[in-house]
């Protein structure tokens, strides 16, 4: 609760029922005994939906910063990569807001407002009012996650890299969401990154482990991985202006996409590969 507010909120998102909210006198009840009820019948009881593993994630030491936002990162809402264990070890005790054995494996800030990745969920702390006594911790189970997409910055005037969620969440439906913008709010989360502040790549490693799985998949007999073949282009001016695709070494990508930039896990296999003017399209043993 907030300076000024007399309740605290709790909202649930429950298949087939959607969002439901309850408010709560702030001094009558402890909304944090609520949370670590809810932690153990929803990351830790027997219908916990944790996702699958995930290896562990070694990052790039330089993105790690500390946790600054300086004004454009601010207006631009760009969040860069801080310490996870020191974020982890803050959450047990002031408030306790993880389970006992739950790991935050990637952590990130913008200004008074942070994003983790643990192994047991996606956390949103979203700090409000002036005062910034008013918290929500926003609890997005992995299973719930059904796609995702980084895309990395660019030149001078691309400040930032972008993470793109999309959830299966039970959100209420808006009646004006706008060009663009999921009628659900909950089911297309954006995350901006400060350029050279957060690793990607190891953000992208953890998403395919927690959503894919981290098992081998059994490789189709159907593919047609054209091995070996030389690609010289579309070799027509009308399919390159159409940006009409072909097909490419699958093999040949494969090796590519595991090392520069590291996007397939190792248990993954590109199985056929198609080449636009500049766009790749890679049908792999376990994703599109």
């Amino acid at each position: 609760a907030g300076s000024l507010d007399g309740d605290v909120e709790l909202k649930l998102y429950c298949a087939g029922v959607g969002k439901l909210k309850y408010d709560f006198m702030k001094k009558e009840v402890d909304i944090f005994k609520i949370k670590r009820f809810l932690n153990q019948m929803v990351l830790v009881g027997k219908g916990a939906g944790l996702g699958a593993g995930a290896t562990a994630i070694t990052t790039d030491p330089s993105a790690v910063g500390s946790g600054k936002t300086s004004i454009f990162d601010l207006v631009g809402d760009n969040a860069s990569q801080i310490d996870a264990k020191a974020v982890e070890s803050a959450l047990r005790t002031n408030p306790r807001i993880l389970v006992d054995d739950e790991s935050v494996e990637l952590a990130f800030k913008c200004g008074r407002d942070s994003f983790l990745l643990t192994d047991k969920r996606i956390l949103q702390i979203d700090v409000q009012g002036a005062s910034g006594k008013r918290i929500e911790y926003f609890t997005i189970l992995w299973p719930t996650v059904k796609a995702f997409s980084i895309e990395s910055a660019g030149n001078v005037l691309d400040r930032d890299a972008e993470l793109r969620i999309f959830t299966n969440l039970p959100d209420t439906p808006r009646d004006s969401p706008g060009a663009g913008a999921p009628r659900r709010a909950r089911t297309r989360i954006n995350i901006d990154f400060r350029k050279g502040r957060a690793d990607i790549y190891a953000i992208q490693r953890f998403f395919a482990d927690k959503v894919l799985g981290t098992d081998t998949v059994d490789p189709s007999a159907s593919a047609v991985s054209m091995a070996g073949q030389v690609d010289s282009g579309s070799g027509n001016p009308f399919s390159w202006m159409g940006d009409d695709s072909r097909m490419v070494d699958a093999e040949a990508m494969d090796r590519q996409y595991k090392v520069n930039p590291p996007i397939l896990q190792h248990c993954e296999k590109v199985e056929m590969a198609f080449k636009g003017r500049r766009d790749l399209v890679l049908m792999t043993s376990k994703r599109l």
